[in-house]
């Protein structure tokens, strides 16, 4: 009855995990080599799983380490304005300009939509398995109960 009940929770979490994959996969913002082995079902040996995971890894290490140059950025950004805004009189009438950094939210926003497909994928691998080991169990139940 609980192999049951954690079958069907997995069949729903991947069946989310696929959406979310899905979705950014028609924006066109899925890697190449994760967009193959995804649209195949899945690598089949060792050898290229481990690549893939590998490869998957280390975008995740760059996106982290982006994202927190951005967040140093914008921090440094923010202490300077405030020094600079404190050291100068502000003149009435005077209105407060601040800089167009556009562009470096969207670069966050993109780096972070990476980290979580890297995630993503991470987590549909590891619930493929885990409905590998589900099925297993299930079976090698239903096998004891039929030898009684």
């Amino acid at each position: 009855m609980r192999q049951r009940k954690m079958l069907a929770l997995s069949t729903v979490n991947l069946k989310y995990l696929l959406e979310f994959i899905s979705i950014f996969e028609a924006l066109e913002l899925v890697p190449e080599d994760e967009l193959e082995s995804f649209s195949q079902g899945g690598p089949d040996n060792f050898t290229t799983r481990r690549a893939k995971k590998v490869a998957r890894f280390n975008r995740q290490r760059a996106a982290e380490a982006k994202l927190q140059e951005i967040k140093e950025k914008k921090e440094r950004r923010h202490r300077s304005l405030r020094a600079a805004a404190l050291s100068s009189p502000v003149e009435v009438g005077e209105d407060d300009v601040l800089d167009d950094d556009g562009e470096e939210e969207r670069e966050a926003w993109i780096t972070t939509i990476s980290l979580s497909i890297c995630k993503a994928f991470d987590l549909l691998d590891m619930v493929k398995k885990e409905e590998e080991m589900l099925f297993g169990v299930k079976e090698r139940q239903s096998k004891t109960t039929n030898n009684e």
